[in-house]
């Protein structure tokens, strides 16, 4: 995700689990684990099987488990382990 904002046209809805937040950007989402970013505050996790409500401009790391890796040296590995996004959802017509 590298910060790319998602919309609609891409998949974001305004009620997503987990499981479907991942799969905006993993090949395997069930291999994942989702967390929201709240700024000033420690990012909080979004089960795969819980459904929560999506806002505009929400910001979400997508962690990939059980990766495998060529080996790397310290100084090599400078790339991070998860996926940052922003979904923007279109604004609701009922509000």
């Amino acid at each position: 995700m590298n910060n790319k904002p998602f919309t609609e046209a891409e998949g974001v809805k305004h009620h997503m689990t987990g499981l479907q937040i991942a799969a905006l950007v993993s090949e395997n989402p069930r291999n994942t684990e989702v967390f929201k970013l709240v700024k000033g505050a420690q990012p909080e996790p979004v089960p795969l099987d819980k459904e929560i409500e999506i806002h505009d401009c929400d910001e979400f790391r997508v962690v990939c488990n059980n990766v495998e890796l060529p080996h790397l040296h310290c100084s090599d590995a400078t790339s991070p382990t998860g996926h940052d996004g922003i979904v923007h959802p279109h604004p609701r017509s009922d509000k």
